[in-house]
């Protein structure tokens, strides 16, 4: 699966494209699996977001079992990328390969500012 964040921010851009696969095992156990195969400047901002993503996912219905998640690529600009967008990134490309909406996590363009819900809402998802 791909996964593309592009905005243009008045004279700045931000991009990343990251290129994954994920597999959700269910079982009695939760556990995280996390492989990454791209370059090593983006490992750690991906290894970020797949936690990220899986604190709000073992929130979610029927979360309980084994995540395995596999970053293979990320494409990325130099003047337009950085850690924040590619942690960003993967927070959402893998909310929308398991087809999950967050209540506020977005990218406001006004503030320029990455927002990301506090992960004990009780609201959490949309259509909670």
């Amino acid at each position: 699966m791909n996964y593309i964040f592009r905005e243009q921010l008045k004279h700045k851009g931000l991009y990343a494209e990251l290129s994954f696969e994920c597999n959700f095992n269910p079982g009695e156990n939760n556990k995280l699996e996390f492989k990454y195969l791209g370059e090593n400047i983006w490992e750690l901002p991906c290894k970020m977001g797949a936690n990220i993503f899986y604190d709000y996912f073992k929130k979610s219905d029927n979360s309980t079992g084994r995540l395995e998640i596999l970053i293979n690529t990320v494409d990325w600009y130099p003047v337009d990328t950085n850690n924040l967008i590619v942690m960003y990134a993967c927070v959402k490309g893998l909310l929308e390969a398991f087809k999950l909406e967050l209540n506020g996590l977005k990218f406001d363009s006004e503030t320029e500012s990455f927002l990301f819900p506090e992960i004990r809402k009780t609201d959490l998802f949309v259509g909670d």
